[in-house]
């Protein structure tokens, strides 16, 4: 560690790490101040932002990657520092998600908190910026050339709650009334989320920061095929606007992202329109005569575009599936009537539903008879969120590539 280095410690991640959608606070928090990648930042909402996508990107960098070896420790501890801190739900919640009781869930997030100190302790992000690298070419450009864009499924809903509180504070200091009503999750839209989230924040922020008093309306209007969020400006025009800077560099942001902006002349004022593409919803159906299992699954898909439709008994399993024709079929193996080899087999017998991926999920651990009878997946219960996820993004994609209907 060289002499411009400050030691980083536990307690300072999960300082972090609990603010991590608070702008003011995690701008001021006392790892932002030691690494050197964010205590140059001038602006504290520029250093908010930078510290979070390093704290994200390391979160990231704990999951085990190739498929020789798996560390089963550093995947929970991913999967429990992600839902607890990325996500916000208590640890109650976490232990429900991935099916582990509180005490484990809290030993993975010091587990994973150890790591991520030992992490930022020796990476780059404890080194100075090139300062050669820094004046070559467009900042934007450069800032986005590493970035690891991702297109999903967001929950619009979800990040205009998220952003309003990011920014409430700010808001509260400036005398500024944030008028939104929250909405139920399951606005489902197209886009990067980090983007998306950054987008609105700044948005947000930029409005906020060019009144002294006054009150911005968020409206999210929601249609077949798009989505829109219609912010209302204290000022009619743009270049109006003391931090123009910020919300063109949102705007920008939302280009990259495929978002389209309009803005639309209301007389005294103007009203700023994010036009975001709404997500197909796809389905998926569930063998499965345990009613928590499916429950389970339900919650795990919450704010995505998957929706689930359950079988209600088992031998009903390959007519339903013909009826229904889903993206994907998630299959348990144990049920007192029947098993699921013998519904697999007859999925994959029947002209309408042999091309439909099925993902077996079952407490039984015989991967190498699944895959032999026609599953796509095979996931051994308990299954976590993330896993059960990305086994339906890969059998819908899988689908997708080779063209089934």
């Amino acid at each position: 560690m060289t002499g411009d280095q400050q030691a980083v410690s536990v307690a300072d991640v999960r300082q972090a790490l609990s603010c991590l959608y608070n702008q003011m606070e995690l701008a001021h928090c006392r790892l932002a101040l030691k690494l050197p990648a964010t205590r140059a930042l001038v602006d504290p909402l520029e250093r908010a932002r930078t510290l979070r996508s390093i704290l994200l990107d390391a979160i990231e960098m704990l999951r085990p990657s190739g498929r020789s070896g798996p560390s089963a420790s550093a995947q929970r501890a991913a999967e429990c520092l992600s839902l607890r801190y990325a996500s916000g739900l208590p640890v109650s919640e976490v232990a429900y998600e991935l099916s582990l009781s509180p005490r484990q869930v809290y030993r993975d997030l010091r587990w994973g908190e150890e790591r991520l100190t030992q992490l930022l302790s020796c990476s780059h992000v404890l080194r100075e910026p090139e300062r050669e690298n820094l004046d070559e070419g467009d900042p934007f450009e450069l800032e986005l050339a590493g970035a690891r864009c991702k297109k999903g499924a967001v929950d619009l809903a979800t990040v205009l709650h998220q952003a309003v509180e990011a920014v409430r504070p700010l808001a509260q200091r400036r005398k500024v009334l944030l008028g939104y009503c929250d909405l139920p999750g399951g606005v489902i839209v197209k886009g990067t989320p980090g983007f998306v989230r950054e987008i609105v924040i700044q948005v947000l922020s930029a409005l906020v920061q060019s009144l002294d008093g006054g009150h911005v309306g968020i409206d999210l209007v929601a249609g077949s095929l798009s989505v829109a969020v219609n912010f209302s400006l204290p000022v009619r025009d743009v270049d109006s606007l003391r931090r123009k800077d910020l919300l063109l560099g949102a705007l920008r942001l939302a280009e990259r992202d495929s978002i389209q902006h309009q803005l639309l002349d209301a007389g005294a004022s103007a009203h700023l329109r994010l036009i975001f593409t709404s997500a197909p919803r796809r389905r998926a159906l569930v063998i499965e005569d345990n009613p928590g299992a499916f429950a389970l699954y339900h919650r795990y898909l919450e704010g995505t575009d998957w929706e689930l439709d359950a079988v209600p008994h088992p031998r009903l399993a390959a007519d339903m599936a013909a009826a229904v024709k889903p993206d994907a079929i998630v299959l348990d193996i144990i049920m007192p009537e029947t098993d699921g080899w013998a519904i697999l087999q007859a999925l994959r017998l029947c002209p309408v539903t042999r091309t439909v991926p099925v993902i077996v999920c079952s407490v039984v651990n015989d991967r190498e008879l699944g895959l032999s009878l026609g599953a796509s997946e095979y996931l051994t219960k308990p299954v976590s969120r993330s896993q059960f996820i990305q086994a339906l993004e890969r059998a819908a994609q899988s689908r997708n590539e080779a063209g089934g209907d």
